[in-house]
């Protein structure tokens, strides 16, 4: 990762961006991913406190 950083970092001195707005850039980047990460956990959390404990057997083509 450090490797990516770097590279980063110099791509964005390269392109003459300010450390201003690249520190304002990545505050926002890295509240939006967290934030995009934690509902995606809810969302699983949701669906497996939802989920049926015993599903029922499925039946489909059992002789009657």
């Amino acid at each position: 990762m450090k490797d990516q950083l770097e590279a980063l970092i110099l791509q964005m001195y390269k392109s003459n961006i300010l450390y201003s707005e690249a520190v304002r850039e990545f505050k926002k980047r890295f509240i939006v991913t967290v934030l995009e990460e934690n509902r995606a956990i809810s969302v699983r959390q949701r669906a497996i406190r939802h989920a049926p404990e015993h599903p029922e057997p499925d039946h489909a083509g059992a002789e009657d």
